[in-house]
């Protein structure tokens, strides 16, 4: 299987989620070692947190584990600077569990709208009453294809599919 396969596959996905998944399903049952390639050929359903793809690459439980932190530091950043996203995840399960870690961030829009853009930061297994601390840099430099804006901005973590917990930051 080639990832060209998996990237048609994420073009059906699009228009017909369910067909992909039922797809990706044969593959799965097929080969478990093609888990790498129905993540990538299911990756927009996933970044939409759709139950029956992220059941299918087995992070459709909701996370048993507590936000202990999550901040944004600098609180306040300059349009085109850099802050760090700080996020420290407690379990409260009895049990190891496999997370599908990401975060979306509502960016202040001109006219008051809002836009939001989803990230993925990692899989990651959780031991039983384990914590996890990560940290992403977060880069509000203007691209090409998306342009910062003076206002409040909310990154919210998702494990899951699931929120968990927000932060806010004000770009000047």
């Amino acid at each position: 299987m080639r990832r060209s396969a998996a990237n048609n596959l994420g073009d059906i996905a699009k228009d017909q989620p369910d067909l992909a998944i039922g797809i990706a399903t044969l593959w799965m049952a097929e080969d478990r070692a093609r888990t790498p390639l129905v993540k990538h050929a299911l990756r927009d359903l996933l970044r939409k947190r759709n139950r029956r793809a992220l059941r299918l690459v087995g992070v459709g439980a909701k996370p048993a584990a507590a936000v202990a932190r999550h901040e944004v530091v600098p609180r306040r950043i300059a349009v085109g600077g850099t802050a760090a996203l700080r996020v420290m995840l407690r379990s409260t399960s009895r049990r190891a569990q496999t997370l599908r870690l990401g975060y979306a961030i509502t960016y202040a829009r001109p006219g008051g709208r809002a836009g939001r853009k989803v990230f993925k930061i990692a899989d990651a297994g959780l031991a039983a009453g384990a914590a996890l601390d990560l940290a992403r840099k977060l880069n509000v430099a203007d691209r090409t294809i998306r342009t910062h804006h003076p206002g409040r901005h909310t990154p919210t973590l998702v494990a899951n599919g699931q929120e968990v917990g927000t932060a806010t930051f004000t770009l000047a």
